[in-house]
Parts: structure tokens; sequence; C-alpha cells
């Protein structure tokens, strides 16, 4: 009995073994690795349950890879701890998880708020660096997805510091949200560390035609029915709703635009998106061996370092579930999504067509299945809105500008150029009122107004001064440079609506006027869900 018991489990075990070696072309197939990099007092938690969906639905549609989760969390909420830290810890987390990568294996990222600067960061020094092994994983990526990134930093950490300036109450509050002091730095608008980054970039002055993530940066923005779900619920709410929308209507003009708040509540729309204009003088000087001291539109380019621009997609969302709205929270995608059909998110749609490529030619998408799933998730996704992505860019009216000042050595700025009330009196604006081009108010330079009849028929606001964070100033002594972040719109004037595109490029004409150096006279260009950045060196 014992020696057919022995032969049952021999022949049990070599059955296994045939098992094995019929699925062993299975288990050699390339892996997708899709890893998580969450934003700042996060954790792979805020991103809930998008790994289990995307594993699900991406196998649906392309079983030659098979998917490895992964979900990288980080010291974020550390005293002093920076992005750069971040960044390394990420590259000690790649070698730990992935210590060896096969042929045909790919790597996606999707991050969230502060974990796209991180990602985004990490990938600029594998590629400029001399470690070989991050430089393998960063030719890996072919996909990268950005939840509101604060590229450009964001305006809620600014109003932390200003409104609280005692350092003992920002301490108890870092502590009590888990943000780290740091952090809160280098996230804010106009901060010395995002321009750092952006101004190498600009110097670079290069493409990197061989090296492609496939970026899609994602932005949300405030839409027009939130705060009337939770009005419902109680009167209570609804009163909370109604004054929320009074208050923000009398600091923030772009309420009174459309009817979305250009921003999900963190991160402002021109902000989320990685491509920018920019004019540098290092790099004029460089290339035509002189400084300009007039520049015009066409002096300005479109920053582009990678082989194609990264999309750029508008949802009706808000940045985290913290602001009282999960359905709309932009990388909270709910556990009930692994059903396309009950898929009611405003992003996980974008996220997995992004992924899956299925438009690229040389794929191997099962294209009957990638239609079903996207079929049903855009069924899903219009119970929550019907908005789609090229009806919110026409609303869209916001902009960003940039100016990164480096002053001669030992020129001390005047003081009031380091207040936001008397900054306007050295980026010098002709402020019109009305029809009347000679009159300039006081009361009209603060409220950023400029009108032009010709030849676009246009009206800027920019750098309001009751606008929270329209105006924000950085000065490094060490440095002496000031960074600046004016937050404005570009919108028709009442007269002429219809000549308006939102793909134009709006000019602005500034002279900044500092006394005892010499006067820039610029046209800048400006457009709604862009930044415009001038890194000049001042004489």
């Amino acid at each position: 009995m014992k020696y057919y018991l022995l032969l049952l489990s021999v022949l049990v075990l070599a059955s296994c073994e045939t098992f094995k070696a019929f699925r062993g072309p299975a288990s050699v197939k390339p892996k997708h690795y899709i890893i998580t990099i969450h934003g700042i007092a996060g954790s792979p938690d805020s991103f809930q349950g998008i790994l289990p969906a995307l594993e699900e639905h991406l196998y649906a549609v392309n079983q030659s890879y098979d998917i490895s989760l992964r979900n990288f969390k980080y010291s974020t909420g550390e005293k002093a701890a920076e992005i750069e830290r971040f960044v390394s810890e990420f590259e000690n987390y790649l070698v730990k998880e992935i210590p060896v990568l096969n042929d045909g294996d790919k790597i996606s990222l999707v991050t969230h708020s502060q974990g796209g600067l991180v990602g985004y960061i990490w990938y600029l020094k594998a590629l400029d660096g001399v470690d070989l092994k991050q430089r393998a994983y960063m030719e890996r990526v072919n996909g990268f997805v950005t939840l509101g990134a604060p590229f450009w930093g964001s305006r809620t950490t600014f109003l932390i510091k200003k409104f609280i300036p005692n350092a003992d109450i920002q301490d108890f509050i870092f502590d009590t949200l888990k943000y780290g002091d740091q952090e809160i730095t280098d996230l804010t608008a106009a901060s010395e560390k995002i321009y750092g980054y952006f101004s190498r970039m600009a110097q670079k002055n290069y493409v990197n035609i061989y090296y492609d993530p496939r970026m899609l940066n994602i932005s949300g923005v405030v839409p027009a029915s939130k705060g009337e779900e939770m009005a419902k619920k109680s009167k209570f709410l609804k009163f909370i709703n109604d004054l929320k929308k009074k208050v923000v209507k009398v600091f923030d003009y772009r309420l009174n635009v459309g009817t979305r708040w250009e921003s999900d509540q963190a991160v402002n729309v021109a902000s989320a998106r990685l491509g920018f204009y920019y004019y540098s003088d290092a790099i004029t000087r460089y290339m035509e061996l002189e400084k300009k001291n007039n520049l015009n539109v066409e002096d300005f380019d479109y920053s582009r370092f990678f082989k194609t621009d990264p999309k750029y997609i508008l949802v009706e969302g808000v940045h985290a579930k913290a602001s009282g709205y999960p359905d709309y929270a932009i990388a909270s995608v709910p556990d009930q999504c692994i059903d396309p059909g009950q898929c009611k998110h405003p992003t996980y749609l974008y996220v997995f067509k992004h992924l899956a490529n299925c438009e690229d030619p040389k794929g191997s998408c099962r294209m009957d299945r990638y239609t079903d799933i996207v079929k049903r998730l855009e069924v899903a996704k219009s119970t929550l809105s019907l908005e789609t992505n090229e009806m919110l860019r026409n609303e869209m009216r916001t902009f960003n500008l940039g100016l990164d000042l480096e002053l001669p050595k030992n020129f001390v700025p005047p003081k009031d150029m380091l207040d936001s009330k008397t900054l306007m009196n050295y980026l010098q604006v002709d402020y019109y009122y009305g029809n009347d081009n000679k009159k300039h108010l006081k009361d009209v330079k603060k409220d950023g107004l400029v009108k032009t009849q010709v030849p676009y028929n246009y009206e800027i606001r920019i750098g309001r001064l009751n606008e929270w964070g329209s105006r924000i100033i950085n000065y490094s002594a060490d440095r002496n440079k000031i960074q600046i972040q004016l937050t404005g719109t570009v919108q028709p004037i009442s007269t002429a609506p219809s000549s308006f595109d939102v793909n134009k490029k709006y000019p602005l004409q500034m002279v900044i006027n500092i006394p005892g150096l010499k006067k820039r006279k610029l046209v800048i260009p400006l457009q709604p869900t862009y930044t415009t950045f001038l890194d000049l060196q001042l004489d």
C-alpha cells in the first residue's frame, strides 16, 4: 500500500512539473511594472483601488506582459526632508524591488501631486547622470502619468506661510497635517528649488529625441456642481457651501470667469502642465553672444525636452479626498473601478488608455476588449460629468508668469520690490481702464487690469492684489536672486467674445524698471493653462 501511495505521489509531482513546464513560456514573459508615487503627507492608500483595476484591465487587453504592481512610499512629513532625498529613496527602492530587468520589461509611473515632481526629477537625473543602473530603469519608462503635479508650485503652501507667520503655529500645523517644513518651502510657487529646476532645463536648449517617457499631465478643475451634492445632505452643509463660494469669489476672480474654479483647490491648471514658454538670457548669450534688452514674442521658445510633448488633460476634479468630495478626488480610484461599468471616476479612464497605449501600431492590444472597456468606462464616467477635455479647455483663462531675476553682485534690491503691494511699481505694465488709455488709476493697478483693442481684443488681469497667491515673491540673498510668480487671466473683452481663442498666445507689454539697473522692455506671450518663464540676468 505504501508503495502505491509513493508511486501516486511521484506521479502527482511529475504532473505538476509538467504543468509548470507547460506554463514555462508565460513565466518568462516580459513584465510591465506599474509603480505609484504618492504626494505630500500621502501614502499608497492615496490611490485607493487604481492598481488592481489597472492590473485587471491591462492584462485583459494585452496578455503579452505579466503585470507587476508596486507602491513606493517615501519619507514625506519628516523634518528637513526635501525632494532630492525622496528621489534618492526612489533610486534605492528600484534597485531593491526590481534588481533585474529582463528583455522587454517596461515601467509605468502613476504619480500624484508632489509625487509627480519626485518621478520627473528622478527621470531627469537618471537621463543626465552617470548611474548606469538608474539609466537602465529610466530607459524602460513607457508611461508616465501625473495627477495634479505642482510643476510650477502651489499657492496653498504659500497661504500657510503668508497668513500664519508664527513659526510655532506653522510647526503645529505641519505636524498635524504631516507636512515636512522643507517640502512646504520647496512646493511653494516661485520657490528657489522649482525655478532652479526649470532654469537648468531651459538652459539645456535641446530635445532628447531618443527618450520618450510618454508623459500625460492631468489637471483637475473644481466642477460647476461641486458642493451641490453635499448641500443636498443638510441645510448646514448648504450654508457652508454658499458661504465658501462667496468668500472664494471675493479673493479669486477666476471663479467669476466661467462656471469653474481653475484649480483643483491645491494646484492651478497652468502649474500642472509641464510644458512652458520661456526666454533665457543665458541661452541668448550662448547662441548669439549678446543679451537682448528688448524682447518680443518671437524671442520666446516652447520647452520640449522629450521626443513627444506631454499630453495634457483637464477633468472635473479636486486634489484629494480631504476636500470632502471623494467622487471627484483625481487620484483616489474607487475599488469598484475593477468593474468598468461601475467606475464613476474623473481620471481613471485616461490613465487606463494612456498606459494601455493601444494606439501604438506596433502594439499587440486586443482591440475588441479595449474598445469594450473604454466604452463602459465612458458610460460610467458620464454619470459624474459630461464635460470633455476640449469643453473644459475652452473655458479656461488662467496663466502663470514666472520671472527669475538674477541681480548684479552686491546690488541690494529695493525693499518695496519684495512687497506684493508695491511689486508692480517695478514690473511696469500699462494699466488702462475702460477706453481711456490716458487714465492710469492706482486702484486699477491693484486690480491688475489691462485692456487692449488691437489686434486681438483681449483683456488681461494679472497679479490682482486681492486674489490670494496672485503675487508671490521669493528673495534669495545668497544668490541675490528674486523669484516672482504672477497669476492672471486672459479673456475676450465683452464686445468681441467670438475673437478669443484659447490656443493663441496673447502679448503683454512690461518694463522691468529697477533704479540703478538697465531697463528691460518685454513683450511677453501669455496663454491660458500655460506658464511663461523668464530667466533674466539684470545689469
